[in-house]
């Protein structure tokens, strides 16, 4: 599921097989991962607002 994606996002507390040099791992989900995860994306333009 992640090869299809344009750009694959893992939480932190994630599987350590999902967490590969491609994947962006973001904070856990105790620390708001999702939220620093947008904002990562909306910072670096990688998608439109």
């Amino acid at each position: 599921m992640l090869a299809m994606v344009g750009y694959p996002i893992v939480m932190g507390n994630a599987f350590a097989e999902l967490k590969t040099p491609q994947v962006f791992v973001t904070k856990t989900n105790d620390e708001n991962g999702v939220s620093y995860a947008l904002d990562h994306l909306v910072k670096h333009n990688l998608v439109a607002v």
